[in-house]
């Protein structure tokens, strides 16, 4: 048992899915030996489909799926899906209404057979939530 289950790495939303990017991710991965506590989070749409899963998968690490202003991405990597909430309309600047808060929980839990993770960081500040199904 660990007491960090996940290190998340946020990459900028400049960051675009080349082939050299790619490279480094699994580089880095394989240099800091998390396996699957490695949480990487891609904040550029290129990033957004089913080769970046499994890459994740091989690595292994987890995906941070997103809710932000370049789009919605939500993935189960290796049965768990940990969401990051930076706001729909503008990054770390939108006030998720209780519907919406809810309505993350429901698509994590309806995409994974696990657990899900969601980090909500909005104008109220910042609150991290585990549900398991």
């Amino acid at each position: 048992m660990h007491i960090i289950d996940f290190y998340p790495f946020q990459l900028p939303p400049s960051l675009e899915a080349t082939e050299v990017n790619i490279e480094r991710i699994k580089s880095f991965a394989r240099a800091v030996r998390l396996e699957s506590r490695m949480a990487v989070e891609f904040c550029h749409e290129s990033w957004f489909n089913d080769e970046t899963v499994d890459m994740c998968r091989e690595a292994p690490a987890k995906i941070v799926s997103v809710d932000s202003p370049v789009g919605t991405w939500i993935e189960s990597g290796n049965g768990i899906v940990y969401i990051g909430m930076y706001g729909r309309t503008a990054w770390y600047a939108h006030d998720y209404s209780r519907g919406k808060l809810k309505e993350g929980p429901r698509r994590c839990l309806a995409s994974s057979r696990g657990e899900c993770m969601c980090s909500s960081i909005t104008i109220t500040g910042c609150s991290r939530m585990l549900w398991r199904s």
